[in-house]
């Protein structure tokens, strides 16, 4: 769980352990693994 305003979500879909792709979220107080679905 991430207790924050801001955050920025960070994803690897190629494997080489660098991250392709970013979305930030912003105004956001709590994140739960469940929140995300890919």
């Amino acid at each position: 769980m991430v207790n924050s305003s801001n955050i920025i979500l960070k994803g690897d879909v190629t494997g080489d352990g660098k991250a392709d792709f970013e979305i930030q979220v912003n105004n956001i107080h709590t994140l739960d693994l469940s929140d995300i679905l890919l």
